[in-house]
């Protein structure tokens, strides 16, 4: 199970919308991102954050936001 989620996607994605408003529904803290730069400092006080992308999402957006995630959690220790 997840603490917090964190949806990649176009702002203007119906899909990316659905399953960020899915999270909210189901509890989780959740963001809706299209960039790294749109990360929150907040996210990184959870242990377990979950990812998920719009079906049209490139594969380069989601895996850099990963990527993100992964290097400040280590840096977080």
């Amino acid at each position: 199970m997840v603490e917090a989620v964190i949806v990649v996607g176009g702002r203007n994605s119906a899909n990316t919308r659905r399953l960020y408003l899915s999270s909210v529904k189901a509890g989780l803290p959740s963001w809706h991102v299209e960039d790294v730069t749109d990360l929150p400092d907040e996210i990184f006080k959870y242990k377990t954050v979950g990812i998920t992308a719009g079906a049209s999402t490139p594969d380069w957006m989601i895996d850099r936001v990963e990527a993100e995630l992964m290097k400040e959690a280590q840096l977080l220790g």
